[in-house]
């Protein structure tokens, strides 16, 4: 007959408390990392949304400066299709040189950003 381990033949009981222990800290060292993980794809999908958000409002208030130049361009509302979203732009005369802009901003992904910015013409040219 052979002869029993030591290890498996030892009824002391220390060593499934030490396992059991090494176990529960790797378990909880992974849920850990998956948690910070799962943060940090929600923080790069929310930035990512900020960076087209401003990227809009730059190309729709860049646009608009193109048309008040070329074509003395002089609308209430204009609204500008582009491939990451929807620009809707509110112009309200301040003085005759002077436009107060509201900016309603709509991404493919359905996200809202509205800001307001004024609009010297002077400057333009």
């Amino acid at each position: 007959m052979k002869k029993p381990l030591f290890f498996i033949s030892n009824e002391k009981g220390f060593v499934l408390p030490y396992i059991l222990f090494i176990i529960t800290l790797v378990f909880i060292f992974l849920t850990s990392n998956i948690s910070t993980y799962k943060n940090e794809i929600k923080m790069t999908e929310n930035h990512l949304e900020q960076v087209i958000i401003e990227t809009l409002y730059q190309m729709g208030h860049t646009k608009l400066k193109e048309e008040f130049v070329t074509n003395n361009y002089h609308a209430t509302q204009i609204s500008y299709s582009f491939p990451d979203g929807l620009v809707n732009i509110n112009l309200t005369p301040l003085t005759q040189t002077k436009y107060r802009l509201e900016f309603n901003i709509t991404t493919t992904k359905r996200s809202v950003y509205n800001l307001f910015s004024f609009l010297d013409t002077n400057d333009l040219i």
